[in-house]
């Protein structure tokens, strides 16, 4: 393994998206599986609720004793109504991954290679 690898896995440089791209083709993952921020504390997380409501609709309600994140029935944007299908292929993946019809590696492999 070269030092650049190294360095890029440690998270001392980052790739340039030309880099990302290639390395996204060879791995056979989306581009976004590989550049994605994700939220890593509570508050990172619940900023970016935050921002999905404000920008999709989405809110919390209470569900069989549960809190979940829901969005309306009725899409009025076309970013809802897509946003509203890809949440139903996520669901049909867990739910799978939940009933063992696919295993985990199959699930993290499905979340890798979304693309919208």
């Amino acid at each position: 393994m070269s030092e650049k690898t190294i360095q890029v896995k440690a998270g001392e440089r980052y790739p340039k998206d030309p880099t990302v791209d290639v390395l996204a083709t060879e791995l056979g993952v989306s581009r976004e599986a590989l550049v994605s921020d994700c939220a890593s504390t509570v508050d990172e997380a619940m900023q970016a609720l935050f921002d999905i409501e404000e920008k999709f609709g989405i809110k919390p309600i209470k569900l069989n004793g549960m809190v979940v994140v829901a969005m309306p029935e009725d899409a009025v944007a076309a970013d809802q109504e897509l946003l509203s299908r890809v949440l139903h292929a996520w669901y049909g993946s867990r739910r799978d991954l939940d009933d063992d019809e696919i295993t985990e590696s199959e699930y993290f492999a499905w979340k890798d290679s979304f693309k919208v």
